[in-house]
């Protein structure tokens, strides 16, 4: 019995209900305190709300600015594409120009250093079996040297025309320091245009009367005139060497035989007869001037005689000069031919 007495517990009294009323039950603290107003509550939403469309705006606007930046990105790429465009064009462009010089180069490169032998082949006259090259090649050629020709010429008539004023000039410079020195022997002044560019056209008779040779003396022979001469203008020139049967070009190519030049001679055509005669290895075209021209048609003229007029001569002579001629042709074809290793072994002069 030293066991320790039950604990005594509280009764629970019966609640006493009413009739017809029926008892609630007291609310809790702690549902009294979630209990809101309405007022805060559409606060709250409000609050809510107001967040919401700040998140949506933010949402947009950053929307909006990949937008731009994407559309930013966008054309930067294209003007990269147009540039890079633009710099394969001009590399394009300057490459299809190089390529097109380096073409006209070479082809002038192949011109220039043209063998001989085709040369000569092609030059190769028809009874020696030559083709003689296409109709449209030799238009081709006609028409360049033609061309060629034309240029030079109005290059040597606009020298021709300083030359003539410079002459002019010197010509008043003269008459201004004689007339100052009335005692001083006047020298001879020439009065024309024509005379003012020749120094002695006074003399071109007398000259051209003393030195006479033999009928068609410079046939077979092609000359080009270039400068001032000393006694004759350059057709005065040309008239004298066709008359004894010589030919006149404008320019001068392989087929020229002589290059008369005076003081202010052409220096293109100078230029041209070293570039021949260093090509052929031998001098096949020389520079004389007025005198030499005429030392070589006197040359010809009969021993013990004055020579004869340029006009035909006895029908004898004539013929012998002809047959001479034709000769001397067709042998200073077989010197060319064998210069660009040619074949000769069937030519009869």
């Amino acid at each position: 019995d030293d066991d320790p007495p039950p604990a005594k517990t509280a009764k629970k009294e019966p609640v006493k209900v009413k009739a017809g009323v029926k008892e609630e039950a007291a609310p809790s603290p702690a549902k009294s305190k979630a209990a809101k107003s309405p007022a805060k509550v559409k606060q709250e939403a409000k609050a809510k709300e107001e967040a919401g469309a700040k998140v949506k705006a933010e949402v947009k606007a950053e929307v909006k600015k990949d937008a731009v930046k994407a559309e930013v990105k966008e054309e930067k790429v294209k003007v990269d594409a147009a540039k890079k465009e633009a710099v394969e064009e001009e590399v394009r462009e300057a490459k299809e120009e190089a390529s097109s010089s380096s073409a006209k180069d070479e082809a002038s490169s192949s011109s220039a250093k043209e063998d001989a032998p085709a040369a000569a082949a092609r030059k190769k006259p028809s009874f020696m079996g030559g083709t003689g090259g296409g109709k449209e090649e030799e238009r081709r050629k006609k028409a360049e040297a033609a061309l060629l020709k034309e240029d030079e010429d109005k290059k040597e008539k606009k020298e021709e025309e300083e030359r003539r004023e410079k002459a002019k000039k010197a010509a008043s410079a003269d008459d201004a320091s004689a007339a100052s020195k009335p005692d001083a022997k006047q020298r001879w002044i020439p009065k024309t245009s024509e005379e003012l560019a020749v120094p002695n056209s006074h003399l071109k008779d007398e000259r051209i009367a003393a030195n006479q040779g033999a009928p068609n003396c410079l046939s077979g022979k092609t000359f080009v005139v270039t400068g001032v001469l000393d006694c004759m203008e350059r057709d005065e020139a040309s008239d004298l060497i066709k008359s004894w049967g010589g030919k006149v070009t404008g320019s001068v190519s392989g087929k020229t035989s002589f290059l008369v030049a005076g003081t202010d001679a052409g220096a293109s055509k100078v230029k041209k007869v070293d570039e021949i005669n260093t090509k052929a290895g031998v001098v096949k075209c020389k520079v004389i001037g007025e005198a030499e021209l005429f030392a070589m048609i006197k040359a010809t003229a009969p021993s013990g005689g004055a020579g004869s007029t340029p006009a035909a001569g006895p029908s004898g002579g004539a013929a012998a000069t002809n047959a001479e001629v034709q000769t001397m042709s067709v042998r200073e074809l077989k010197d060319e031919l064998k210069a660009g290793g040619g074949d000769t072994s069937k030519m009869v002069e």
